[in-house]
């Protein structure tokens, strides 16, 4: 939780205040939370069995999305994603960010946040990517990279209801990330 405390959301954020964290309106708040409590009880199951193979796994939504919008290369310069995806699976910068990017995930999943925590936290990410330059254009494709590497690690447990209950908490990731970005951006 935000706090006086320090809190460990992977390399994401180091450390958030009270006093770090400016109180915006935000006008979908509710919703996350509806969509939260609503959804929590089917993605925590399946994350955990996704997690079974949390490294592997995270790879393959890098390498979906590099497919789903090419323009995501020029963040990785160091990695030839025209090698097979056997190959690209072994590469350990891609391997150290995928694991970042799954416990980026891990961290919302399998801790109790409100959805000021989780808002506070996403902004703050996506403020980071932001001193990457990291274009908004190239966050809208994480819904579907996860997505289709969820129906392969999930197999007969991925269910209409499990995409939908995916779909809607990257909407929130994305919308929150893009936020962060957008804040980033105003501020430069």
């Amino acid at each position: 939780m935000i706090g006086y405390n320090r809190v460990d959301m992977g390399n994401a954020v180091a450390c958030l205040n009270k006093k770090d964290v400016k109180i915006a309106p935000v006008t979908r708040s509710q919703s996350y939370q509806n969509t939260w409590q609503k959804y929590h009880n089917i993605l925590s199951k399946s994350w955990n069995i996704i997690c079974q193979e949390k490294v592997a796994n995270g790879v393959l939504v890098f390498i979906n999305m590099v497919k789903l919008s090419p323009g995501i290369k020029m963040y990785f310069h160091t990695i030839d994603f025209d090698k097979d995806d056997s190959c690209l699976a072994n590469n350990t910068f891609l391997q150290n960010h995928a694991i970042r990017f799954m416990e980026a995930i891990d961290v919302i999943i399998r801790h109790d946040m409100d959805s000021f925590t989780i808002g506070s936290y996403l902004r703050a990410v996506g403020s980071k990517h932001h001193s990457y330059n990291l274009k908004i254009e190239h966050v809208q494709c994480i819904s579907e990279a996860f997505i289709q590497m969820a129906r392969i690690a999930l197999k007969k447990k991925f269910t209409q209801t499990t995409e939908d209950a995916w779909a809607s908490f990257f909407e929130m990731v994305i919308d929150l990330i893009t936020d962060g970005i957008t804040k980033a951006q105003i501020r430069k």
